[in-house]
């Protein structure tokens, strides 16, 4: 039988262990550490927990471009796309000029590139611009249904034509990959055009020269969405369900698809060629009873506008919100999701009012944009919120690039660097 000196030095080491052990334990949980693990050929990275005040980020301001003197050389009216070369240059396209403009890293505009117009090299309504990894920067003229490619010295080089017409989808829909390829992100329309169902998301990709080498389709996510559908005298109008949970989806680098379910909170992707999964515990955010009756008030009111006779026919307004609201892919591979956030009551400005209308309803209830940062590999970087009026464009490391709208309505392109909101010891 162990002596009493033994057993007690047994017990004191067990008790360190497990003090070791809790306070590893406090430190994991302290620092939002995830958990890893392989579901199959699948990488698992699960990240528990709220978000701690270790792994909340802010956005510094490193500088901003435009004016509010309305000069239309050098101040914005409707940025519709931002692209950052290799090197930091930004090229962004204004709709309002619409104008295509260079800035240094520093944020000095150094010149305006093409012009508007239908000849070679122009453009007039752009769906979006990229810089391919050999700096060459491509532009979707939906107007003249054509890719325009211009030389790092912003010199227009050719054009290819685009694979559809008219309007692309807003989430990136021009982005390089590998091997310089570009991918056109569109639509697939069915043939009687239906408004109601206007077609699956795919990605066209086209190689260095040009050519059209693949068509990626969106997964089918077989996704409850219902749509609520006005049709009177042969127009229709049509709008989900506010806060119905739908499958968000953005293409890597490589043409694969990184896509998200909405609720729960899961990002499917992929990590150095193998399927990935990050995982988040997030609790559900709640739709107050207020705020549903104001958005149903506002769908109908907008519903009424094509069809005056038009009912409610659909289900009711979600009582909570979709944990991810959108998907993201940054320059550098990370993953960039929009999350639901609790709503806030304000008061917005009253609508103008237009003759032969009934006024249009207000929600008053808004929701901060925030997002989560997440390294190639799964690993959460933090989260931040973006001010008030401000958009992202495009995130590589910890750069941010941005629009902002001041108190004025002035719109500015913003450079900013994400940094620990509070100080890490």
């Amino acid at each position: 039988m162990p002596s009493r000196s033994l057993r007690s030095s047994t017990t004191r080491a067990a008790l360190l262990l497990l003090v070791v052990a809790c306070n590893d334990s406090a430190d994991e949980a302290a620092s939002n550490a995830p958990e890893r693990f392989t579901a199959g050929d699948t990488l698992v990275v699960r990240t528990r927990g709220e978000i701690l005040p270790d792994a909340e980020l802010q956005l510094v301001e490193q500088w901003r471009a435009g004016s509010a003197d309305g000069d239309a050389a050098t101040s914005f009216s409707q940025v519709h796309s931002v692209a950052i070369t290799a090197d930091g240059h930004v090229l962004v396209f204004d709709q309002g000029g619409p104008v295509l403009r260079r800035y240094a890293p520093d944020g000095t505009l150094t010149r305006a590139i093409g012009r508007k117009g239908s000849g070679p090299g122009e453009y007039d309504r752009v769906n979006g611009i990229t810089v391919r990894t050999d700096g060459h920067a491509v532009l979707w003229d939906g107007a003249g249904s054509r890719l325009n490619v211009y030389a790092p010295s912003d010199s227009f080089i050719t054009q290819w034509a685009a694979p559809v017409s008219g309007y692309g989808t807003s989430n990136q829909s021009l982005s390089s990959l590998t091997d310089n390829r570009v991918a056109v992100r569109a639509y697939v329309r069915d043939t009687m055009l239906r408004r109601e169902a206007i077609g699956r998301t795919a990605w066209f990709v086209y190689d260095a020269a040009g050519v059209a080498r693949d068509t990626v389709l969106e997964p089918d996510f077989n996704d409850a969405t219902v749509m609520l559908i006005a049709r009177n005298n042969g127009s229709a109008s049509s709008r989900p369900v506010p806060y119905q949970p739908r499958s968000v989806s953005a293409l890597l680098h490589d043409g694969t698809v990184a896509w998200s379910p909405g609720t729960p909170y899961v990002v499917h992707g992929r990590h150095e060629g193998k399927p990935l999964r990050i995982e988040r515990d997030t609790r559900a955010l709640p739709v107050s009873d207020e705020e549903r009756s104001q958005l149903r008030e506002q769908v109908i009111w907008g519903m009424r506008m094509t069809d005056p006779a038009w009912t409610w026919d659909g289900p009711e307004i979600a009582s909570t919100k979709p944990a991810v609201q959108d998907v993201l892919v940054t320059l550098d591979g990370q993953y960039l999701v929009r999350v639901g956030t609790p709503s806030e009551p304000y008061e917005p400005d009253p609508p103008r009012p237009v003759e032969g209308q009934p006024p249009r309803p207000l929600v008053r209830f808004r929701s901060p944009t925030a997002f989560e940062l997440f390294a190639p590999d799964g690993a959460l970087r933090g989260r931040f919120t973006l001010p008030r009026g401000a958009t992202v464009h495009a995130v590589r490391g910890d750069d941010v690039w941005g629009t902002v709208t001041d108190e004025d309505d002035v719109p500015y392109l913003v450079r900013w660097r994400l940094q620990p909101a509070a100080p890490r010891d």
